[in-house]
Parts: C-alpha cells; structure tokens; sequence
C-alpha cells in the first residue's frame, strides 16, 4: 500500500486490476470513526471473527432440536386449522403467532448444523426466534389472567352492589 493516504482515482478509461501497490490505505472516516487499514481477506464465517464450528455430536443434537421444533409448528398450525373450522379466530391467531417464530427456530437451527462457518450465526439467529416464540406466549399468558382478574373484579362489583340495593 501506499504511503500517500487515500484511495486515490481508478485507472483511467477502465476499473481493471488495481496497481501493484495498492490505492493507499483508506482515509479516517471523520470524528468518532476509526480508520480503516485496508481490506484483507474476509474474517471466516463473514461475521466478525472466526466463528465456533458445532462437532458432528452437537451438530447431531442440534438437527434433533431443530426436528422436533418444526414438529411442534406444524402440530400447532395443523391445530390452528383445526380451530379455524370451528370458527375460533383468536385461538387460531394465537396458534400462528406462536408457531411462525418456532418454525423460523427450527429452520435456523437446522442451518447451524448443515453449513459450516456460520454456526454461531444461525444459532443466534434460532435463538432470536424462539425468544420470540417463548414472548408472545408470555405476553398471551399474562393477558389472559389480566382478562380473567378484570372478570373477577366485575363479578365481584356485581355482587357488592347487588347486596347495597
């Protein structure tokens, strides 16, 4: 590389094969930003720096993880299909919300054992996925006891006022 700084201007009349040296490292990106030293070979897996690779053994768990939560899915969509000839919007809504993320999982997780060098991508891409799941059950769950309190404090209202009249 260069010593002058900068890129520099491709070759005239074309964007052939840069010089022999290089165009020169590149310039400070400005307050705040660190200078970039040039461009090397990408980091392996692409992602930062080099990325843990599962064993066969993980691998195998990991492809039994990702089966059984692509079974799980399906069983709930199949039951969301179920709950849609009976005419049960919300239960259906619930059971896709829940299901569209795990199947998301499982596929993720299936990624991290089929390919190599994005292990630990995939497996925080799986990750995001089934917290996602896991929240919007939650957040079902904790609307329905708020839900069933506020069935209780009306019934409860009811009742006083009945016994005040």
């Amino acid at each position: 590389m260069s010593a002058g700084g900068g890129f520099g201007a491709p070759p005239a009349g074309s964007f052939g094969t840069p010089p022999a040296g290089g165009y020169g490292t590149p310039p400070a990106g400005g307050p705040g930003v660190p200078s970039v030293g040039g461009y090397g070979a990408p980091p392996v897996g692409g992602h930062g720096a080099p990325q843990y690779e599962f064993s066969q053994l993980e691998n195998e768990t990991i492809t039994k993880l990702a089966f059984w939560s692509k079974v799980l899915g399906i069983t709930m969509l199949v039951n969301a299909g179920i709950a849609l000839l009976g005419c049960n919007l919300l239960n259906v809504a619930v059971m896709v919300v829940i299901a569209v993320p795990l199947l998301a999982a499982a596929s993720a997780f299936k990624r991290v054992a089929d390919t190599r060098g994005f292990d630990v991508f995939h497996m925080m891409e799986a990750l995001r996925s089934l917290g996602t799941s896991f929240l919007v059950r939650i957040i079902i769950w904790l609307s329905v006891i708020a839900f069933l309190l506020l069935g209780l404090v009306g019934v409860l209202f009811f009742i006083v006022s009945l016994a005040g009249s």
